[in-house]
């Protein structure tokens, strides 16, 4: 059994989509306005407030630091982020918050923060970010301020640390970090230009009905003898030749290929 091989040409292609650019336009428009909408109008901004701390080992005066210490110390980085992402920590975190009064602590379980906080170390290093996130700028900076308020003691006491020293403090960014609207509203309208175009390019691929002659000559590999002309009822428009009404076919009619 031979196998048929589909011959797809990228210049049909090209002239497929500019014969139905109008879809593919007004695809990519519906679904930029509804990006527009959701990203403007339903999704609440995210704000990030962020801080840096780094845990220095214990050791005694007047000895050198080695490779090999600097390579532990930044090991233990990921120590350190369960232990402040650890229920010991965040109780106490969330005890704080609710003595604070501030808005929507109430909602929040110890779980809830794990979800909102992330501790990263920065460039490879034993300095460590500690993020947090939330709807509620405010709250986002608060919890950030009380890790760095009860992490450190917990860190010491459980890995024998020198010291927890704060690198950066707490501070908030402005800008919220979601959503990205811009990059949203251009991928929901690249994604329907895309989609659109897709659509035409299957459609046209699955159809295999002949509309012209060149179908003849490509699908079947047949010579075209000629073409009747197929007039319809409609097609024929009235004339007068000596005093006699005649019909004349349209010469825009359609036409029959044999």
């Amino acid at each position: 059994m031979e196998e048929e091989y589909v011959t797809i040409d990228l210049q049909e292609i090209f002239n497929l989509l500019m014969k139905k650019i109008v879809w593919v336009i007004l695809s990519a428009a519906v679904c930029g306005i509804i990006g527009f909408a959701i990203n403007w109008f339903f999704l609440k901004p995210v704000y990030q407030a962020d801080a840096m701390i780094i845990v220095n080992t214990r050791e005694e005066q007047n000895v050198l630091i080695t490779n090999d210490q600097i390579n532990s110390a930044r090991q233990l980085v990921n120590t350190y982020e369960v232990i402040l992402k650890s229920d010991t920590v965040l109780d106490q975190v969330l005890s704080a918050l609710n003595a604070r009064g501030l808005s929507g602590v109430s909602r929040l379980a110890v779980n809830d923060l794990k979800k909102k906080v992330t501790v990263s170390p920065v460039n490879n290093t034993q300095v460590m970010k500690v993020s947090a996130q939330d709807y509620d700028p405010e709250l986002a900076l608060a919890m950030v301020d009380e890790i760095l308020t009860v992490a450190p003691s917990i860190i010491i006491r459980t890995v024998k640390a020198g010291s927890v020293e704060v690198v950066s403090f707490p501070k908030l960014d402005p800008n919220p970090v979601s959503p990205k609207k811009m990059r949203n509203l251009i991928l929901c309208v690249a994604g329907g230009a895309v989609a659109a175009a897709a659509f035409i390019i299957i459609q046209d691929l699955l159809d295999n009905t002949v509309k012209t002659d060149e179908d003849i000559r490509k699908k079947l590999d047949i010579p075209v003898l000629g073409v009747i002309p197929k007039v319809r009822e409609s097609d024929l428009t009235p004339s007068k030749s000596g005093g006699k009404t005649t019909n004349a076919p349209n010469p825009e009619s359609e036409s029959q290929t044999i």
